[in-house]
Order: structure tokens, then sequence, then C-alpha cells
């Protein structure tokens, strides 16, 4: 297959993230990029194509969603394959004394119907990869934020006492567990972090890009004639909702709107755990 130059990309008929992809994986294909390989940053590869940073973050979420790379929270992107570019890919942990891996999640992260869907497309993907694992799944749901983290706190005491082998985590707790994430890390339990990550570097993690979609979702409302724009959230310190305020922000400033502090409304998060009083609260904002 021809090597496809970011110049000749250009030319083809294909979305343009789509011609990008193929060329990245093509450089995978035909051992350019080996597996264990660290890709160049997304700032260097946007510029060697000449696209901007959102079109770049398109073509590398597809090669992240089917497997051929894989991407470390503060550390980069991996050609997918290597057992030495993380030690979150090693299946057990090295003082581990079970096959077990936990899913420790509170449900409101995928809420209704949807939580058993994603909790078994999960353990699906596990034992695609470890067919002989055995799966537990704590549950941290709790009506007040003081009980998420309570239960978040034990179930990282069962992983830890247990030495189980790894743990899949949306985290939830807030700061009140992070010294339980840090203790449990230490011991060389692997844990992939879904989508949010409770730390700046150094945590595998699986999500995805909040800041873009912020953009384009500000992007399509100005693009029907909206002009007063606000974006509305728990106040709650997370990566993904930082995210989704700084794209916000982004688009904002491109479509040379103002989005003043008035537009901004956080929800205290005791009452973001309660539907009824979310929705009162989102109509409160709309009217």
């Amino acid at each position: 297959m021809k090597s496809v130059s970011p110049k000749e990309l250009v030319e083809h008929h294909s979305p343009l993230y789509r011609r990008i992809e193929l060329d990245l994986r093509e450089r995978v294909q035909r051992g350019q990029w080996p597996a264990g390989y660290m890709l160049p940053s997304r700032k260097s590869l946007a510029q060697e194509y000449g696209v901007d940073m959102r079109t770049l973050q398109r073509a590398i979420g597809d090669l992240l969603a089917d497997g051929t790379l894989t991407a470390h929270g503060g550390r980069g992107t991996f050609v997918a394959g290597s057992s030495s570019s993380t030690n979150s890919e090693q299946p057990r942990a090295a003082n581990s004394l079970t096959n077990t891996i936990a899913i420790i999640a509170e449900q409101s992260f995928s809420p209704g119907p949807t939580w058993l869907a994603t909790i078994q497309t999960v353990h699906e993907a596990v034992r695609k990869s470890l067919p002989d694992a055995q799966i537990i799944t704590l549950n941290t749901y709790d009506r007040t934020p003081e009980g998420v983290a309570r239960h978040e706190r034990n179930a990282l005491e069962i992983v830890e006492n247990e030495r189980l082998a790894g743990v899949i985590m949306a985290h939830a707790g807030g700061a009140e567990t992070l010294p339980d994430i840090r203790r449990v890390l230490a011991t060389g339990v692997p844990i992939v972090f879904i989508d949010r990550l409770p730390f700046d570097r150094g945590c595998d993690f699986v999500g995805i890009g909040n800041r873009f979609a912020a953009q384009d979702l500000v992007e399509y409302l100005t693009s029907i004639g909206h002009k007063r724009i606000g974006f509305l959230a728990p106040d709650e310190t997370v990566t993904t909702i930082e995210d989704r305020l700084a794209g916000y922000h982004d688009a904002m400033r491109t479509a040379q709107l103002d989005s003043p502090e008035e537009y901004i409304f956080r929800l205290p998060l005791a009452r973001s755990y309660a539907m009824e009083s979310l929705k009162r609260e989102i109509n409160r904002v709309a009217s």
C-alpha cells in the first residue's frame, strides 16, 4: 500500500479526518511505528497534516477505539501490542493473589436501564482479553456525595485487602478518596479510569474528547442562530466537567460571543444527585 503524504490526503474525496486515520494506520501496519512506539505529540501531528486539533483528535479517536493505539493519561499515545509501554497492560498486578478484576462505579455514571448494558459491555471486553478472569462489580451509588465517597473507599479497601488483579473505575468520590486511590496504585494494582481522571498525570484512562465535544455543541447552537448560550454542570472539580467548560469558552470566543459568569451555572453536588432537583434546575436555567 502506497504511503500517503499530507498533501495527497487533501486531494482525496473522503472526510479529511478519515484520510488522516488511514495514513496513521498505514504507518503502524508497515512497521514504521512498531508496537510500543509513542506517537509524536498531537500538536506536531496536527501541524504535519495541516489540520486543527479537533480533526486530528477524530482521526486518532478511531484508532484508539479499535485498539490500534492505546492512550495512557499523562504519558502519551502508544501503538498497542507492547507489554513495556505501561504496567497496566499486564493482566495482573505483581502481588495479586487472584485473577479477579473489580469494576468500581457509581450507578448515575450510566443511569437507568443503560447501567446494566454498560457493565455487560465492560464484562465482554475484559473476557475477550482475559477469558479466565473473574469480574466483580462494586456499585458505589448513594443519595449523597458523602455516601458515594464512603462506598468508594470501602470498595478500594476490598481491592487492597483481597489483592485483586486490577480495577476499572469511574471515580466519583472526589478529593476524599484520592489518598485511597494512591495507596492502591502504590501496591502495584493497575487501575484504568473511565470518563474522568483523578490526577493530572500518570493514569491510564478511557474517555471521550470532552473539550472538542463541547465545542461541537456550541458550534451547532451558533449555526442555528443562538447567541445567548449557557453552561450547566454539577459544582464538581473533575476533568470531564472542566474540559467541557474549556471547550464551551473556546467555541464562544471563536464565535465572538460573550460568555459572562452569569451564563455559567454550577449545580450544588448534593442536589445534582437527585433527578427531580436536577430537572428543576435545568428548567430554571432555561426559562
